[in-house]
């Protein structure tokens, strides 16, 4: 099949994206080591699947299906009819998994809910790929989408070109990865199909998936999301991108920055103390050491700017530079302490006259 070129805009930026297909192969290998046509998960492998470093990989490389943009099936009922999939189930796009908070699931895409809708202004939308995970033929949990009503406005929904299944920011458990094709429908690029990535990720003790936003369009960036191995490539760059402050990964700095966050909101002096790399000045005192920190009266006492500042930190894309990585505008630092992030300093930390 010929290579589509199409472009697409996130974030501001300008992407292009070139998607090609090829005849699927048929078959189930039965060498649970390496197999050409399946992918490893555990003891099973899956048709039509790729072993990428051990991780599950399943691309949809049917070739007449990068031409299909029509009217999706209707959102029908979420059971399992007698042939073993639920109505406008994508079956080449469905998985059994272990995943956490669920345990053994099958992972499920669908065909939008419908084609086309026309909004109260005038708008045409176009319904999104539903993503459901399934247990005894029933639909347990629904996946969110880009937006409430997921659906999208001047472009439609072509396929589900790959799933992946991989702990990518490495809090040890699985994330979701997915690459999807659509076509524009308004402008100059009418129908000219172009390929996304979607990354899911669960916060720590929760069932609930959520699209994790930033690395989404952090990975969109480059424009070369027609393989799953871009988007890996991608997440490795990602992990480094606080080299310049620390040598730990940016999933380890960010967990980290999230947890000196909530405890600094949360007034929790006693998990905060335990965090910091001693001797440190604040306002003009040094502490030096957690028993000469807890002494001293912070309760009640926090400049209401540094509270401000780490509500609205998101702990992703932080600044860094040798000195460290920076929360807020400067209120907190965190940075290598031996072999551990520490925070390093604590700027503005108290209100005036404290």
């Amino acid at each position: 099949m010929k290579k589509l070129i199409g472009r697409f805009i996130i974030g501001g930026i300008i992407c292009v994206c070139i998607s090609g297909g090829c005849g699927q192969e048929e078959g189930q290998s039965q060498n649970t080591q390496s197999s050409d046509n399946g992918a490893l998960l555990g003891s099973e492998v899956i048709p039509g699947g790729t072993n990428v470093g051990g991780m599950w990989l399943k691309e949809n490389t049917t070739a007449n299906s990068a031409a299909t943009y029509g009217n999706g099936a209707s959102s029908g009922t979420d059971d399992v009819g007698n042939t073993g999939s639920a109505e406008g189930q994508i079956l080449d796009q469905t998985f059994d998994v272990t995943l956490d908070g669920w345990g053994d699931v099958t992972f499920a895409c669908f065909e939008p809910a419908y084609f086309m809708e026309t909004d109260q202004n005038g708008n045409q939308r176009f319904g999104d790929v539903r993503i459901m995970l399934m247990q005894n033929n029933q639909a347990v949990y629904t996946f969110p989408g880009v937006n409430e009503e997921n659906a999208w406005f001047g472009q439609q929904f072509g396929q589900v070109t790959s799933v992946a299944f991989r702990d990518y920011n490495e809090d040890g458990r699985m994330d979701i990865l997915m690459l999807l094709e659509y076509a524009g429908v308004q402008g100059p690029n009418i129908d000219v199909p172009f390929s996304m990535a979607r990354l899911y990720t669960q916060k720590k003790d929760d069932k609930e998936f959520l699209v994790d936003e930033y690395l989404t369009a952090y990975v969109n960036e480059s424009g070369q999301m027609v393989h799953m191995k871009e988007v890996y490539r991608r997440l490795e760059e990602y992990a480094y991108s606080y080299k310049a402050g620390t040598s730990k990964s940016a999933w380890e700095v960010e967990r980290f920055a999230e947890k000196v966050k909530e405890l600094v909101l949360d007034g929790d002096f006693q998990g905060l103390a335990k965090e910091i790399a001693y001797p440190i000045g604040i306002n003009g005192v040094i502490y030096q050491n957690e028993d000469e920190f807890l002494k001293a009266d912070f309760v009640g006492n926090l400049s209401p700017e540094i509270l401000t500042e780490l509500e609205a930190e998101s702990c992703k894309g932080m600044f860094a530079n040798w000195q460290g990585v920076m929360l807020g505008n400067g209120c907190v630092w965190i940075g290598d302490w031996g072999s551990e992030l520490k925070v390093i300093a604590l700027n503005r930390f108290l209100s005036a006259g404290d």
